[in-house]
């Protein structure tokens, strides 16, 4: 059963130096327990920023991939998604976020039906996102580079995005893979992060990764030290 999530009391005492990085979310099928989780990393490692790496919304029921005929449609799989977002909102009232594959799934059907980008609404407007959030391909926070990661995979997808950048990076989209690696040169010491989900596997938007011996790594990111320290905080389930 999908149910609406409860918001937490905003954490305001955090330093800018400090960045939570938030997992994908995919809602309405993200795990109840997750957004309490985050909250709480928030505030044992004093996060003073949060950034999602974006799937805010999932899109099952619009998915170019088989979805399952028994669950919601596409307008009601989004408002639930939207009620459900409302709490991330509120918990996190000031937010960056990529865009992701999923969140941007609405726009490819339009282009697949050869409907006009002039038809559509801004993706921030469509899922009520507070003016107070900044939506970006990617963004550059403490020096460190943050997108989704889409276009990358393996072990290895996020270090790909960083040596070519030569710049700490830090990505979501892979749900089964979470790491940090580090690249050293004569001159630099950079990182490379991949942040896990917070997706609630057993929900049928899963389905297709029932019989995979991989599953999600439930987990969050903190990023310390104006982007020297990374670190991935793991969700006890």
């Amino acid at each position: 059963m999908i149910k609406k999530l409860k918001a937490f009391k905003p954490y305001t005492k955090g330093k800018p130096e400090n960045v939570l990085e938030i997992g994908d979310l995919h809602e309405p099928f993200s795990l109840d327990e997750y957004l309490e989780f985050c909250r709480e990393t928030q505030e044992k490692y004093k996060c003073g920023k949060v950034h999602f790496v974006a799937d805010l919304i999932d899109g099952h029921a619009m998915s170019y991939h088989e979805h399952n005929p028994d669950g919601k449609s596409t307008g009601d799989e989004t408002i639930i998604a939207m009620g459900r977002l409302e709490s991330w909102y509120k918990t996190f009232p000031v937010a960056t976020s990529n865009f992701g594959n999923h969140d941007l799934l609405a726009y490819r059907k339009l282009k697949t039906a050869g409907v006009s980008k002039l038809f559509a609404k801004n993706f921030q407007d469509v899922i009520n996102a507070p003016k107070t959030w900044k939506f970006a391909n990617h963004h550059v926070i403490n020096n460190v580079f943050y997108t989704h990661g889409t276009g990358v995979s393996g072990e290895l997808g996020a270090m790909k995005i960083a040596q070519q950048n030569r710049q700490s990076s830090c990505i979501g989209h892979l749900h089964s893979v979470s790491n940090i690696r580090f690249s050293a040169s004569y001159k630099d010491l950079i990182f490379a992060k991949t942040v896990g989900c917070g997706v609630d596997n057993k929900l049928y938007a899963f389905e297709y990764g029932k019989d995979f011996v991989a599953k999600p790594i439930i987990n969050c990111g903190v990023t310390l030290d104006n982007g020297k320290v990374p670190l991935l905080i793991p969700m006890c389930l």
